[in-house]
């Protein structure tokens, strides 16, 4: 796991969709927009392996948070965020 500060991690967050449902895309696109509008470099994880994989292979890129988007969030706007360093959500 490489473990950038933040500040000059080249990846500051992962966007996680649970699933490739289609219902996640408009939510995922909006959260992409909105962070790219504050500057805040994003990247979309929509690959079919697991979370966890997922999680993984951007912790040793040194993402520093993941956001996840699941069945809760198209219900709600709710989001699950994750640390890398403590690995808490």
């Amino acid at each position: 796991v490489l473990s950038f500060q933040p500040s000059i991690a080249p990846t500051k967050v992962l966007l996680v969709p649970l699933s490739k449902n289609a219902d996640f895309d408009p939510l995922v696109k909006r959260l992409d927009y909105k962070l790219s509008d504050l500057g805040i470099e994003a990247k979309v994880d929509a690959s079919s392996v697991s979370i966890g994989k997922r999680y993984s292979r951007n912790d040793e890129m040194g993402t520093p948070l993941s956001i996840t988007v699941d069945f809760q969030s198209i219900k709600d706007a709710t989001f699950t965020l994750r640390d890398r360093d403590t690995t808490k959500q």
